[in-house]
């Protein structure tokens, strides 16, 4: 069975899980993924003794479908991440292009109206506000007002092929920003979810360990299959930086 249709099957249980119920992950997803895949491994063969202690089989039986769900989601969620991140990354390398353009389609029709108290206005108004946004929608804006009043552009020689040029970027600079800055909604859902997909997968994770904690607490090797190698190893990394 895929991660996806790990994620589907489980959805209704995955997203009933609250806010308030969302655990917070305490080491990279992927390590946890992995150490979630090694502890069903470890814990198969125990399964007898673990049940007879009172493990729910169908907990147990229900981690592969946990671990997928995880998976997807973790995915999904990196995926919003690294457009958001390619996103920034072309903002910041054609916006002063951008800019540049706009100054110029400024200057130009400023100067072909000047003689037009009223499209001068409109070219000022327009110059008006420097956010990212004012940016896309000034390129619109001038390309608007410049196809609807081209006689005194006419006359100055202005280049009339900016102005297609001038819209045909304020789409392409809307969606490049609207990237940028996050459907945040929808970037949240998908963080949302994943941390739910945790929560889930760590319920299972969590009795697993417990009861083989206590099962083979008398065991040392086996105890060891039900310990977070991470958090061991953290732990001792922060003993030896503390005794240093």
């Amino acid at each position: 069975m895929s991660n996806l249709s790990d994620l589907q099957q489980l959805m209704s249980e995955i997203t009933g899980i609250s806010t308030e119920q969302l655990q917070t992950l305490y080491m990279p997803v992927g390590i946890y993924l992995q150490e979630a895949e090694d502890l069903l491994l470890a814990a198969t063969p125990d399964l007898p003794a673990l049940t007879a202690r009172g493990l729910s089989t169908e907990l147990f039986n229900s981690m592969p479908q946990r671990i997928g769900a995880l998976r997807e989601a973790q995915s999904r969620w990196a995926e919003k991440q690294n457009k958001q991140t390619e996103a920034i990354a072309i903002w910041k390398e054609e916006a002063p292009k951008a800019i540049e353009f706009r100054d110029t389609l400024l200057d130009e029709l400023d100067f072909a109206y000047r003689k037009q108290p009223d499209l001068q206005a409109a070219v000022s108004e327009i110059a008006e506000g420097n956010t990212n946004a004012d940016l896309v929608q000034d390129l619109n804006d001038l390309a608007v007002l410049g196809r609807n009043n081209p006689e005194p552009l006419l006359a100055t020689n202005f280049n009339p092929d900016l102005l297609p040029q001038a819209a045909e970027l304020s789409d392409t600079l809307a969606v490049v920003l609207a990237d940028a800055n996050g459907d945040r909604s929808a970037t949240n859902d998908e963080r949302v979810l994943r941390d739910q997909a945790y929560t889930y997968l760590k319920e299972a994770v969590d009795e697993v360990r417990s009861y083989g904690k206590f099962v083979f607490r008398n065991d040392a090797g086996k105890l060891k299959q039900y310990r977070s190698k991470f958090l061991r190893s953290r732990y001792l990394r922060n003993s030896n930086t503390a005794i240093n």
